[in-house]
């Protein structure tokens, strides 16, 4: 894969006005109970996909959480 170089400053602007990251983990944490919670038996496939998109946000915000 080939390194790119990103323009953050509207992610980063969003870090410092709206919300932190410890913030953003702990809602994602609620969010990812929510989903459990309302998860339907024929959805299975559906519902991985979504855990696993909340566990690499959640473990992206987690680092930045640590640098606070």
């Amino acid at each position: 894969m080939q390194t790119k170089q990103y323009d953050l400053t509207g992610f980063n602007n969003f870090l410092n006005t709206m919300i932190s990251p410890s913030e953003m983990c702990h809602l994602l944490v609620q969010l990812a109970f929510e989903h459990v919670q309302a998860a339907e038996d024929g959805a299975l496939n559906h519902f991985k996909d979504n855990m696993s998109t909340i566990e690499l946000m959640y473990d992206q915000f987690y680092k930045l959480a640590e640098q606070e």
